[in-house]
Parts: structure tokens; C-alpha cells; sequence
């Protein structure tokens, strides 16, 4: 099976830089899970919220293991 992962960031605050977040969606497949860089842990959904500044790797995952991964955000 193959899947699709989008992901996309976002800053509340631009004057400060503040706020930032990733919004990670995918398609393809059914339920899947979400987590930032490789020692992140799955969630339900794909919103991570305050992410403080740097480089991070959104992955999907769904229910029957197959996980992708996205390109990196800053």
C-alpha cells in the first residue's frame, strides 16, 4: 500500500516568531498517526502545537505499520 504525507508550517506570532506549529496530513490509506523526527512518539492527530525553532521531520503511520516520512521544517 502507498500513502502520501503533507506537512506545513505555521507562525501565530510573526513579529516575534512565536507560536509555531506543524500541521502534518496524509492520504492514501486509513487511521493514521503522527509524530515529530525520529524519537517522537505516534499521536492522533497531526497538529503540534509551540514547537520551539529548529529542524524537524514530520512521519505518518497507519494501521498496518507503514510509515512515510516528510521532508524537514524550520
Amino acid at each position: 500500500m502507498q500513502f502520501h504525507i503533507r506537512a506545513c508550517s505555521k507562525h501565530t506570532d510573526m513579529k516575534n516568531m512565536l507560536n509555531r506549529s506543524i500541521q502534518a496530513s496524509a492520504s492514501g490509506s486509513t487511521e493514521f498517526t503522527f509524530k515529530l523526527n525520529t524519537y517522537g512518539t505516534y499521536q492522533a492527530t497531526g497538529v503540534f502545537n509551540n514547537i520551539t525553532p529548529g529542524t524537524y521531520t514530520a512521519f505518518a503511520k497507519d494501521t498496518d505499520g507503514c510509515e512515510k516520512n516528510s521532508i524537514r521544517y524550520r
